[in-house]
């Protein structure tokens, strides 16, 4: 009768361990509301004469097993393989050598979560690229519906526009007031911002703000990026 109370007893200790176990896999995973994820690095070097050359992404994967964390994951894989046209440049630098010595070439970009509450998650990427010419550095992100996978664009996040349209014309008064009448005319500004590819208008989500940035340059010229912030809707 002890023998059998004790293995009872002992099967019961089991079944709390595998449910508490599994209550803490489950709470492990993404949500609706919040993303649970982790960071994976790629990095490479590269050797040429007088040169180092150094690639590294850092990828963002979500965890879960849903469509939407798929989808996500999907998706971000993709940013990671637009970066390989980095990795890809920096080799051929790096193997072209550099007329300096100990030269140090890089094509770095590391990530961080600038938003995950109320089913959004937002990516920040920060590129940092460097061969030997101008350097060039800037931001840029992947924002994500945690519902249904969905990579927001600005139209879904920027409040008050419901349109292409009306975000360029919203970066463009942004861009203005920033950069002034001693940059260029008004009308200079929005042409330059209305050819520009949506895709081109890089921007992650922080704080009840929209980060736009329109890469390494300002908006028409000049080197450095010169970020923009519009309120958000998210």
């Amino acid at each position: 009768m002890k023998r059998t109370r004790h293995m009872i007893l002992k099967l019961l200790l089991l079944l709390i361990t595998m449910t508490a176990a599994f209550a803490t896999a489950n709470a492990a995973e993404t949500t609706k509301q919040k993303a649970v994820y982790e960071f994976q690095t790629y990095e490479e070097t590269f050797y040429g004469k007088n040169v180092v050359g150094t690639y590294r992404f850092v990828l963002p994967v979500l965890s879960g097993d849903s469509k939407a964390v798929k989808k996500i994951n999907d998706s971000l894989y993709q940013v990671y393989k637009e970066s390989l046209q980095n990795r890809d440049s920096i080799k051929s630098y790096t193997e072209a050598g550099s007329y300096y010595r100990d030269a140090k070439y890089y094509a770095t970009t590391d990530c961080k979560v600038t938003y995950n509450k109320k089913g959004v998650v937002s990516f920040c990427f920060a590129l940092d690229w460097y061969a030997g010419g101008v350097h060039n550095a800037y931001h840029y992100g992947a924002n994500y519906s945690l519902k249904t996978g969905k990579k927001l664009t600005l139209k879904d996040v920027v409040k008050g526009a419901s349109t292409n349209k009306q975000v360029k014309q919203m970066v463009t008064d942004s861009y203005y007031k920033r950069l002034g009448s001693t940059y260029a005319s008004y009308d200079e500004l929005k042409k330059g911002i209305d050819r520009r590819k949506m895709k081109h208008l890089h921007f992650y989500l922080k704080k009840g703000k929209v980060i736009i940035s329109t890469g390494a340059y300002a908006p028409l010229w000049g080197n450095g990026e010169c970020p923009i912030k519009l309120e958000g809707k998210y």
